[in-house]
């Protein structure tokens, strides 16, 4: 087993804790997969800037609009990245984007330097679906992998690098709650560090850096902590069926071919010692804790994200038989990405059911619901809301009670309900949602956003509301 892990053949590069030597000897080791990570930081750009923003991404910008320390769905770093990066690139697709897409290109470069084969490493990682396509979109899991690798790359180096995997367990911690397990995989996945000062110093920065987000929980009754726990694992039992759906799921997320060798670092990395156990304590366990919630609730493919960051740098620790597998692995699932990203901005196949007509739709909701000039609009949900928001500068909220609870119940302001807009799905029953709220209501008038291949990507029913009732309870 151990012959999987360990090759034989060619130099190359290890990283033990406090290892000698310049600083630089990484940074020039790893010289030619970071200027490829620039390109493909340039093409990303492109990409970002021709085409919609997804729901969430508009909803995460929502949040970035009233800075806090805390959310209801999550922490705050990707509020935080999100304000960033629209502040010098204003409110549009690539500025909402671009930060995410930097600290993306900053995670395959820290991968770059803690790797054993850089290139291997990181282009397996960057071609993975799940890189390579989720990472295009401002999401947590794009900051919580950089602080992911940064934090691992701290523990490898070991001595003052453990003041950087502070930081980098904070920098996850803050951006999604995953991120909290990584503090106590790396001091476990190091034991032998414990007797020095420097991972007790790496914990007294996670807690500093932390802190107003602690407080902030404390504050709020722990809401998105509650609410996190609740989505992961208080969906009722789902059963061995949930548990094969995420396992082949993950498939997708890595890619057909690429994910054999990643699973072989699973089952035989734990028998190495130094850096690949590290790897492997970052690894598993995360990837077990999640196909355990799948098994007891409904989990979500992209869950498992960190797993993938320590796998990647342990691919460059198998042996040169695997190594070829994960080169072959990792070139089907660049082409398949790429495949996807071209048809996302041009369409090149009728699928059936295409995931990337989620980015369609945003602007043109906006745009209609701009037209009817009313600046009161409530939406049954808060993917709607967030999208007028973005698009057309209307602080559109949720209806209370009308969809599941989100950031704006937790905002609870309400615009004038005299004269309004009701935007929801476009559904055939009726709006029996606004009983109680108005009187009158003309509609419903049908939205309806389309792709170059004129296909439906979303439907919407919007109605036009008057003399607002006022039971107990139900608003002002």
């Amino acid at each position: 087993m151990l012959r999987l892990i360990r090759g034989r053949r060619g130099p190359v590069r290890t990283i033990e804790p406090g290892m000698s030597g310049s600083w630089l000897e990484p940074v020039e080791a790893a010289r030619g997969p970071i200027l490829f990570l620039l390109v493909c930081f340039g093409l990303r750009l492109v990409w970002a800037a021709s085409i919609g923003l997804a729901a969430d991404e508009a909803y995460y910008w929502t949040w970035g609009q009233r800075l806090a320390f805390g959310y209801y769905d999550h922490p705050p770093g990707i509020a935080w990245v999100i304000r960033a990066s629209t502040a010098v690139l204003g409110d549009t697709e690539l500025g909402v984007r671009f930060g995410v897409l930097l600290l993306g290109t900053l995670t395959g470069c820290v991968i770059a330097l803690g790797s054993r084969r850089p290139w291997l490493s990181v282009f397996a990682f960057v071609s993975m679906p799940l890189v390579c396509l989720g990472g295009q979109l401002a999401t947590p899991d794009v900051p919580l992998l950089f602080g992911w690798s940064l934090g691992l790359l701290g523990a490898l180096v070991g001595g003052w690098g453990w003041l950087l995997a502070g930081l980098g367990c904070a920098i996850a911690a803050l951006s999604k709650l995953t991120g909290w397990f990584l503090l106590p995989i790396l001091l476990v996945g190091r034991l032998e560090s414990l007797r020095t000062r420097w991972p007790w110093l790496a914990v007294a920065v996670f807690g500093l850096c932390v802190a107003p987000h602690v407080l902030w929980l404390l504050e709020n009754d722990g809401i998105s902590l509650r609410f996190q726990l609740d989505h992961g694992f208080g969906g009722g039992v789902v059963g061995l069926a949930g548990g094969l759906e995420f396992f082949f799921g993950q498939w997708g997320l890595v890619g057909p071919v690429l994910f054999v060798p990643v699973v072989l670092f699973f089952v035989a990395g734990w028998k190495e010692g130094g850096p690949t156990r590290l790897l492997w304590v970052a690894s598993v366990p995360v990837f077990l804790l999640f196909l355990c919630a799948a098994v007891v609730s409904k989990a979500e493919a992209n869950w498992a994200a960190p797993a993938y960051v320590s796998a990647a740098m342990g691919l460059g620790y198998l042996g040169p038989k695997w190594r070829r597998a994960s080169w072959i692995g990792a070139g089907f699932s660049a082409a398949l990405s790429a495949l996807v990203l071209i048809h996302a901005v041009y369409p090149l196949w009728r699928l059936p059911s295409d995931p990337t007509l989620r980015l369609i739709g945003g602007q043109t909701l906006a745009e209609s619901v701009e037209a009817w000039g009313i600046e009161s609009v409530y939406t049954e949900r808060y993917q709607e809301a967030s999208w007028i928001w973005f698009y057309a500068g209307i602080p559109a909220t949720t209806l209370p009670g009308a969809g599941r609870d989100s950031q704006f119940d937790v905002w609870n302001t309400y615009p004038d309900r005299d004269h309004a807009l009701y935007v929801r799905p476009w559904r055939s029953g009726p709006t029996r949602k606004l009983d109680g709220w108005w009187d009158k209501r003309a509609g419903p008038n049908t939205v309806v956003a389309r792709d170059a291949l004129e296909r439906c990507a979303s439907r919407w029913q919007v109605y036009e509301l008057h003399e607002p009732l006022t039971p107990e309870g139900s608003g002002k």
